[in-house]
């Protein structure tokens, strides 16, 4: 049943993102990567639809409850829906909260600002939904900070997807299965799009990043206390170093890392 969930994930996202990718590249959804080469932007929106696939078989093969599937359907495309928004009219010359607190400080209002707001409020109500009232505001500062993590490592091709699949695994590993068995509709449908990121054919944008994050999120605040302690430290000091330095030198710079991130890449 696992695998069955997987495939209808990645079968659901291969079947739109072609066409997705077609009228992106006819219309005015493109931007330059890092190559500053034209590419499609904003075609997580392929995996949101595929997992969707994946959840409707979960729940009919009983994989998934109700509640399961109202949760992750309103990560998905609330989460979803802001980073689409950011994708089509954003202002991407300020990235990272500092950024976007200096415009507003300046009295101006960005895409990023009312995308920061209104996620935060998605925040609370998937850690009210996920963890109940105890701990509320911490764990959806977890789910906040992840998701914009993910945004900010979503420079390079692939980059992003790869967090998210070893973010995954990490959870996976730690013993946090339940997490595990609520991602699976989207560990297909990242594996089936990533490929098409890795070659530079299409991005993912804010509308895939915001809703992996925000995912991996509520997989952290099922954690242990000591561990979900460790991680919101982990992802204050990666917003507070992002905010000077680079984290693509950061990744460039150690071997590891750098192997990783090249990893299937053109």
């Amino acid at each position: 049943m696992i695998l069955a969930v997987m495939l209808l994930g990645a079968l659901g996202t291969l079947w739109p993102l072609r066409g997705l990718a077609e009228l992106a590249r006819e219309g005015f959804l493109r931007r330059a990567n890092f190559r500053g080469e034209l590419v499609p932007t904003g075609m997580g929106v392929s995996f949101l639809l595929g997992s969707s696939l994946g959840l409707v078989g979960g729940l009919w093969l009983g994989v998934y409850g109700i509640q399961d599937a109202l949760l992750l359907t309103t990560v998905l495309f609330g989460f979803g829906f802001l980073g689409l928004v950011d994708d089509l009219w954003g202002d991407h010359a300020h990235r990272g909260l500092g950024g976007h607190l200096r415009v507003a400080l300046q009295g101006k209002v960005s895409t990023g600002l009312l995308k920061a707001v209104y996620g935060g409020l998605l925040a609370l109500g998937a850690a009210l939904f996920s963890g109940g009232k105890e701990g509320l505001l911490v764990n959806a500062l977890i789910i906040a900070l992840t998701t914009n993590t993910l945004n900010l490592l979503d420079l390079r091709p692939g980059r992003c997807g790869k967090a998210f699949l070893l973010g995954s695994l990490l959870l996976f590993c730690i013993g946090e299965t339940s997490a595990l068995r609520q991602l699976l509709p989207v560990i297909g449908g990242v594996l089936a799009y990533l490929p098409w990121d890795m070659r530079r054919v299409v991005m993912m944008g804010d509308a895939g990043a915001n809703p992996l994050g925000a995912l991996l999120g509520i997989g952290i605040i099922g954690l242990a206390g000591p561990m979900r302690a460790f991680s919101l430290l982990l992802l204050i000091g990666i917003h507070l170093y992002s905010e000077k330095y680079s984290l693509s030198r950061l990744i460039d710079d150690n071997p590891v890392l750098r192997f990783l991130d090249k990893l299937g890449c053109d």
